[in-house]
């Protein structure tokens, strides 16, 4: 009788619990990506005359990041790949980018609508620190229009966690090929004032001979409000990278043995970098304006390939 009593009750409870959820999804609305890298100006993805996708924030959290590729991986008309498994990721719009040999050409890649594009046209992904990454716009196609010559293959904003955001957060990994991954993030309010603090840090033995890779990180975001319709915020971001490259092989040596590392010359070669980068941005509200005064500066040290055993040549931007 007990058991019998049990199950009807169960029954009863699960009617309710059905009927209750398909009230609630009658009540549900879907609601459209707004983005602003396309135009500049908040604007729904369906108002926007050009090719745009958008890597929300639940896709980022479902997703594996060792890096930024991994969540660009899948989108419509994007490619990224990389071929020594570390930094050095090729990104690829629509064609856009394939002449480079690693990195990203002819497509501008902004953080939080910083540009962290080299003069050259050169960008790097390995120094976004994929835990602060909130969400990803992607736009297709020449906009050098609204963001110069560096934009002729479309744009990438990545933007971040908001540093008012409380947040406390723990992470550790660890995968094939000695693969090991630890995040720490934590977020907290003093007052009108909010601090984000950050560090990452990630390295590799990868799949061939001399193709280690290793990464260190650090974050800082700090948020003052003002006022109800002034915020300043700073940030600062620090990257030491180092990625060494096993070379190419001929036919008879992949054959052979595809994890071995080149004959050719370049053998010991790598590549070696320290970045540093910080913002200062305000945001007023001027009755249905709204001033957005930006200042930031960048700091690259590239230590370019070496041959065999010579010292590595240097170069600071």
């Amino acid at each position: 009788m007990v058991r019998t009593a049990g199950l009807v009750l169960i029954f009863l409870f699960g009617g309710a619990c059905s009927a209750l959820a398909a009230e609630a999804l009658q009540e549900c609305h879907t609601l459209e990506d707004v983005v602003v890298t396309a135009t500049r100006t908040e604007r729904k993805t369906d108002e926007i005359p050009a090719g745009v996708s958008v890597v929300a924030e639940e896709d980022i959290k479902n997703s594996r990041m060792f890096g930024i590729k991994e969540a660009l991986s899948g989108l419509t008309g994007v490619q990224s790949e990389t071929k020594n498994g570390g930094y050095d990721a090729r990104l690829i719009i629509r064609g856009a980018g394939l002449k480079a040999r690693y990195g990203v050409r002819e497509i501008m890649i902004l953080l939080d609508g910083v540009p962290i594009t080299n003069l050259d046209g050169m960008s790097r992904l390995d120094f976004v620190d994929t835990q602060l990454v909130e969400r990803i716009e992607v736009v297709k196609g020449p906009n050098s229009t609204l963001y110069g010559a560096n934009a002729a293959g479309g744009v990438v904003n990545i933007i971040t966690r908001n540093p008012y955001e409380e947040i406390k957060s723990v992470k550790v990994a660890y995968g094939s090929e000695n693969t090991q991954l630890y995040n720490l993030i934590y977020g907290s309010s003093f007052g009108a004032t909010s601090v984000t603090v950050a560090g990452t840090r990630k390295s590799t033995d990868g799949w061939r001979q001399r193709n280690k890779f290793d990464s260190n990180q650090a974050s800082l975001k700090v948020g003052h409000l003002l006022d109800e319709k002034t915020s300043l915020d700073f940030s600062f971001g620090f990257t030491d990278a180092n990625i060494q490259l096993p070379g190419s092989l001929i036919r008879e040596q992949f054959d052979t043995d595809i994890s071995q590392l080149t004959s050719e010359p370049w053998c010991n070669s790598g590549r070696y970098s320290t970045i540093f980068n910080t913002s200062l941005k305000m945001e007023k509200e001027l009755g249905k304006l709204k001033l957005k005064p930006l200042v930031y500066f960048q700091h690259w040290r590239w230590c370019l390939p070496s041959w065999r055993t010579a010292p590595p040549a240097t170069s600071a931007w």
